[in-house]
């Protein structure tokens, strides 16, 4: 969940190092590992911003993490939107506005579009698989 208090005081030499505000790409990599959650990837330091990126595009385009169901005018996600919804900007409206910001361009992503601009958009969330990741 969204830190509640500053981690460091200010006198701490480690706060220069602290980032501002929350980066909720770090969801896409920092994980438990369970099925619901975006795959285990090896990040770079050089490349990591557009790995992140990546990540977040690859997860978005999966049903297990995100569906638009354009009839209903209702938007299903990965419960980490809903556990981590204050890093995604703490409202619905920013939490989809997140979500379509950071899709690839796919059918899904204008759906998205499309049922963002008819308005009243409902949002819930996906089933939570919590079996294990691992390829044993």
């Amino acid at each position: 969940m969204a830190q509640l208090r500053r981690p460091f005081s200010k006198t701490d030499p480690r706060l220069q190092m602290a980032l501002p505000e929350v980066e909720p790409l770090i969801h896409f990599a920092l994980n438990c590992g369970a099925k619901g959650c975006p795959p285990i990837k090896t990040y770079t330091p050089q490349d990591i911003d557009s790995q992140l990126r990546t990540a977040a595009e690859a997860f978005l385009e999966n049903d297990d993490a995100c569906v638009v169901d354009s009839g209903k005018k209702e938007v299903r996600l990965s419960q980490i939107f809903k556990w981590y919804k204050a890093d995604f900007g703490g409202t619905d409206e920013k939490l989809l506005n997140w979500v379509l910001e950071h899709m690839a361009d796919s059918p899904k992503k204008s759906s998205l579009q499309d049922v963002l601009s008819a308005g009243k958009t409902k949002v819930s969330y996906l089933p939570y698989d919590w079996t294990s990741n691992s390829s044993h």
